[in-house]
């Protein structure tokens, strides 16, 4: 999952890129009376992106601090070495 996690991070310079382009290119065909909209459209789209991944990582660090936390635990309790993956 950490995989994937860095893959993401990785490739957000190239979604922004292309994010820009289109929205350039929409702009550009555009009317001027349509481009307010457009702009409130794609305002939208950022904040619903930015929110996914948000929560994405939210919850994948909260389950790995949780399985961090029970390791910890049964090391504790054991007094045996704990392998973490």
């Amino acid at each position: 999952m950490l995989l994937v996690v860095r893959a993401l991070g990785f490739l957000a310079p190239i979604a922004i890129a292309a994010f820009v382009m289109v929205a350039v290119a929409i702009a550009a065909q555009a009317a001027p009376e349509q481009r307010s909209t457009l702009l409130a459209v794609l305002a939208v789209a950022v904040v619903a992106g930015m929110t996914t991944m948000a929560l994405v990582a939210w919850s994948y660090f909260g389950w790995r601090l949780n399985r961090i936390a029970s390791a910890l635990e049964r090391t504790l309790e054991t007094d045996e070495p704990i392998e973490l993956r």
